[in-house]
């Protein structure tokens, strides 16, 4: 057994991880809550902060601006209606605990004569148990929360990056009198490193490495993959991103 997966399969960290699940569904849903509000409040607070500056910028940065305000309004809403659905999600899981609290048999099938034999049987052989419909739940709004959670994260991180790429580009065009020309470079720059060296790491590893064993087994060529593969983690953090994106995908 390797050692990721002794680790992983840790029966103390297992029990530890046991006991605070009892306490992350009342997390979530504050968590949850909380981000909503500021999600949906967000674009209002940056389109007014963006009002009140936008006669004072150059039309490079006016450009600019208005081009990641009105990409962070579309993200912030989207997540905010991820988050909206993984409510009512929990809201629904809730319910499903207190009906097997209420009723801990379940569907009582002899009192059901109204559907009909044939109906009746269709639906007790293909409708799911009461724990098996909650746990599907929680583990569908677990998963649910982790991703948006990450991508909200993220969201930070990219508009940070953007912000920064950007008016760095700004500035220096600026001084040299170039602002529009040097925001198109820092704009290239920023697909370059968002799509083309991923893109870039992909088709080398997976698609050539993996085809030609001997380009896997080169120093040379894995010290360039590698390289690739730091400049791409600028774009996509791995600690971020990787362990809910190969976790859901490997379950």
């Amino acid at each position: 057994m390797s050692t990721s997966r002794s680790r992983d399969s840790d029966p103390r960290e297992d029990t530890a991880l046991e006991r605070l699940r009892t306490r992350t569904d009342e997390l979530e849903l504050i968590i949850s809550s909380l981000t909503i509000f500021a999600l949906f409040s967000l674009p209002g607070w940056l389109y007014d902060r963006f009002a009140d500056s936008y006669t004072h910028l150059s039309t490079g940065f006016a450009i600019a601006g208005l081009i990641v305000a009105t990409l962070i309004t579309g993200i912030c809403y989207l997540l905010g209606a991820c988050f909206v659905v993984h409510l009512m999600a929990r809201a629904y899981w809730v319910g499903l605990i207190g009906l097997r609290i209420a009723f801990p048999e379940g569907i009582d099938w002899h009192r059901t004569k109204n559907l009909g034999p044939l109906t009746r049987e269709h639906y007790r052989a293909s409708l799911p148990t009461q724990s098996e419909l909650i746990h599907s739940t929680d583990r569908f709004a677990s998963s649910l929360f982790a991703v948006i959670s990450m991508l909200t994260l993220y969201t930070l991180w990219f508009g940070g990056l953007v912000v920064i790429s950007m008016v760095a580009a700004g500035l220096v065009g600026a001084r040299f009198g170039v602002t529009n020309t040097a925001m198109g470079f820092g704009f290239l720059g920023l697909v370059v490193l968002f799509a083309g060296v991923p893109l870039l790491v992909y088709l080398l590893d997976a698609q050539v490495a993996a085809r030609v064993r001997a380009l896997a087994e080169s120093r040379a060529y894995g010290a360039l993959v590698s390289g690739l593969r730091r400049i791409s983690a600028i774009a996509y953090p791995r600690r971020l991103i990787l362990p809910v994106q190969l976790t859901l995908q490997s379950n």
